[in-house]
């Protein structure tokens, strides 16, 4: 599964950990609530991430949204910027440098 391919790829890099996992869409506000996250990494088509985001950026306005369409062609960078960057096919690495990437801009403007 993606999900277990992300986890494991992520524990390659000492510099970024998993701080939470949800089983629904529904959970994710209150898990960043509570693991004050940098970045959200979740499975939907880009259409259904102005709803996601806004709940997420009302509460967290500098989250970083990874958006990974089942077909794997239209992923997304989503980040209240406001700027919606598609990043298209990701390997693993590549989907980590991305999330890295994008905190370390996030980090630099603050």
């Amino acid at each position: 599964m993606l999900c277990d391919i992300i986890i494991n790829k992520i524990k390659e890099h000492p510099d970024m950990e998993v701080v939470g996992e949800v089983g629904c869409r529904e959970e994710l506000a209150e898990m960043a609530d509570k693991t004050l996250a940098d970045t959200v990494i979740i499975g939907c088509e880009p259409s259904d991430l102005p709803n996601i985001g806004e709940r997420l950026f009302a509460r967290h306005p500098n989250i970083k949204i990874v958006a990974l369409a089942e077909h794997g062609r239209k992923n997304i960078l989503y980040e209240l910027a406001p700027r919606n960057l598609a990043i298209g096919e990701l390997s693993p690495d590549e989907l980590l440098n991305t999330v890295k990437q994008a905190v370390a801009q996030s980090i630099s403007r603050q």
